[in-house]
C-alpha cells in the first residue's frame, strides 16, 4: 500500500511538472492580427460591414446578442465599414448603445441595422438595455432615418400589457422586394414559452420608409409562440425564413 501511494505522488508531481512547462511555453493570444490588405491570397473590391465591440481583457465577458439573450448589446458596439484597402471607418458610433443586426440593400447603396438603448440602472452606472429600434444609414451620404418608433400594439384581451415597461424591441431588419422590410418584435407583448427567452419575438412587415400615420406594419409571424431571429430571405423566391 505504501509503495502504491508513493508510486501515484511521483504520478502527480511529474504531471504538475508537465503542466506547468506547458503554461510557461503556451502562445501569446495575437489580438492583433495584421490587415487583410497584406495577404495577398485574399482578393476583393467591396466594402464590409460589420459591428465592433470594445475588448475588455481575457477575464472579462461581454454582452452578445445571441439566442437566448437577443435584448442586450454591449455598450459601445459600432457599425463599422472595412475598406478593400483594410482601413476602417465607424458608420455608426453606439455610445452607451449597442448596434446590431446590419443588413446591407440589394444596391448596396444602404445598411439597415438595429440599435439598442441602453440606460444607466437606478441607483448604479450599470449600462442595462431599455429597448431597440431599427434604422438605416445611406453610405455615402451618412444619412440615418429610423424605421421603427417604439409602438406598443398589444391585443389587451390577451396580451400582457405590463411588459411594455420592459421596453419594444425591433430587431433583425431584413429588406424585402417591392420597397418592403421585415423584422422581429415584441410589440404585440405575448410572454414566451417556458421562459426561453424574455418576450416573443413576431415576424413583421412594415414599408421600407418606417412607421407612419397610415397602417403599414403588418404582422405575419402569427404562430411565433417563442421568438423569431434574423429572417432572411431565400435565394429562389420570396418566401423568407427565420
Amino acid at each position: 500500500m505504501q509503495r502504491v501511494f508513493l508510486f501515484g505522488l511521483l504520478v502527480l508531481l511529474v504531471a504538475s511538472g508537465i503542466t506547468s512547462g506547458q503554461e510557461k511555453n503556451a502562445p501569446v493570444l495575437n489580438i492583433t492580427p495584421p490587415s487583410i490588405a497584406t495577404d495577398k491570397a485574399v482578393a476583393y473590391d467591396y466594402d464590409i460591414v460589420y459591428v465592433r465591440a470594445p475588448r475588455k481583457g481575457d477575464d472579462k465577458q461581454i454582452a452578445w446578442t445571441e439566442v437566448f439573450s437577443p435584448l442586450r448589446g454591449e455598450p459601445g458596439s459600432d457599425l463599422m465599414l472595412l475598406h478593400p484597402d483594410g482601413s476602417e471607418e465607424v458608420l455608426v458610433e453606439a455610445g452607451d448603445d449597442a448596434i446590431t443586426d446590419p443588413f446591407v440593400s440589394f444596391d448596396g447603396t444602404t445598411v439597415y441595422f438595429a440599435r439598442f438603448q441602453n440606460a444607466k440602472q437606478h441607483g448604479n452606472d450599470r449600462l442595462s438595455s431599455q429597448s431597440s429600434d431599427i434604422f438605416k444609414i445611406h453610405v455615402k451620404s451618412k444619412k440615418i432615418t429610423r424605421l421603427t418608433r417604439q409602438e406598443f400594439t398589444p391585443n389587451t384581451g390577451v396580451a400582457d400589457a405590463k411588459r411594455k415597461s420592459a421596453g419594444v424591441y425591433n430587431l433583425g431588419p431584413c429588406p424585402l422586394p417591392g420597397g418592403k422590410l421585415m423584422f422581429t418584435s415584441n410589440r404585440n407583448g405575448y410572454a414566451p414559452t417556458k421562459g426561453y427567452t424574455p418576450t416573443t419575438l413576431q415576424l413583421f412587415t412594415m414599408d421600407d420608409e418606417g412607421e407612419g400615420e397610415g397602417n403599414n406594419v403588418e404582422l405575419i409571424g402569427h404562430l411565433n409562440i417563442n421568438s423569431a431571429l434574423h429572417p432572411t430571405i431565400l435565394k429562389a423566391t420570396r418566401r423568407t425564413i427565420s
